[in-house]
């Protein structure tokens, strides 16, 4: 836990911070490569917002080039970079947690990371967050990874503005070479303020209708019934069973050869009335009174009903369903509310 937690608590080593800034930006920079363009659109830096910066993924130049282009000497501001794991290893992890760097898992992110870059957030810091996810070398078309958007959402509830600002950065040649040329473009800035207002009230009414549909589903599918007589048997679907597969049946005892049981994946049984003219009914098994029930398949077929019992017992259903109501009108509650 010890681990987890702590990595990623590393402020910037102020010496180290300002070699790094001179050897990259004075010297590797402005020696490797031959032309850069910084295309700003009118972009200015916004006031009294915290930022997310979101640049495209390219190659390993995009941290150097970001904090030439939005680091310390121009927004008096460090870039703090939200990096994969595997980033983090080694010397070059020593280096970069020393440079405000932090790690986390995309696959399942720790909630001190979570709440270590909302911090970063509430405090105005520019937070680097990479949408693609890792680098995309050639620009294809990628599923966006969702953290960018959910970090910006969460932030909203510890500071009142916050703007995204998207970072296209492209190179000459991929990957870049000596005395290549790049550009970095700055897109329009998203103001997450703006999403963040979004009233609840305009999902009341398809809420309801959505809730009221649901009861019906739940109360039509727990409606199937079987009726016996002396002569037959019958069972009778409600309409969403017949929408789902299930037809009315019925037979006569007389047809009823024997009851047959097939295994399911979970390591119950279904049973299935066997007809002398070879056709297969499915024995109900969520009957409530299905004791009863076997009682008179015995008595007017002869058939050893002992080995048969139910699916799972029926009060799990009823069990389920009042849940099921529960959950519905206390949605109704909140929403009428």
């Amino acid at each position: 836990m010890k681990s987890n937690s702590l990595n990623i608590w590393h402020k910037i080593n102020p010496v180290l911070g300002f070699i790094a800034m001179f050897v990259t930006q004075d010297v590797v920079l402005r020696f490797f490569f031959r032309k850069k363009k910084i295309l700003k659109n009118g972009f200015s830096i916004p006031i009294n917002s915290s930022i997310i910066l979101a640049p495209t993924h390219r190659s390993r130049w995009d941290g150097l080039l970001l904090t030439m282009a939005m680091g310390r000497r121009v927004t008096k501001k460090d870039c703090r970079f939200m990096v994969t794991k595997s980033e983090m290893r080694g010397i070059q992890g020593w280096f970069l947690k020393r440079l405000g760097c932090f790690s986390i898992n995309q696959l399942s992110p720790s909630l001190s990371a979570l709440r270590y870059a909302i911090n970063l957030i509430e405090k105005g810091e520019q937070l680097v967050v990479f949408p693609e996810g890792k680098i995309n070398r050639y620009g294809k078309k990628l599923v966006l990874k969702e953290g960018l958007c959910r970090l910006a959402r969460l932030a909203t509830k510890k500071t009142t503005s916050i703007t995204i600002i998207p970072i296209g950065i492209a190179y000459s040649k991929i990957p870049p070479n000596f005395r290549g040329e790049f550009c970095l473009s700055f897109g329009k800035p998203i103001p997450i303020k703006d999403y963040s207002n979004f009233s609840i009230e305009k999902l009341k009414i398809p809420s309801i209708i959505i809730f009221a549909l649901g009861l019906y589903l739940i109360n039509n599918i727990t409606s199937d019934y079987v009726e016996t007589c002396s002569n037959k048997i019958s069972y009778k679907s409600s309409f969403i069973s017949k929408f789902l597969g299930k037809k009315n049946w019925e037979i006569s005892w007389k047809d009823i050869k024997l009851i047959k049981s097939l295994p399911t994946s979970q390591g119950s049984k279904v049973y299935y009335f066997n007809t002398f003219q070879g056709d297969n009914f499915l024995v109900p098994q969520r009957l409530e009174k299905f004791e009863k029930f076997l009682l008179i398949v015995s008595s007017n077929t002869g058939i050893d009903i002992n080995e048969i019992s139910y699916i799972s017992p029926l009060w799990t259903y009823k069990l389920l369903t009042l849940l099921s109501v529960l959950m519905i009108i206390g949605e109704l509650f909140a929403f009428l509310n």
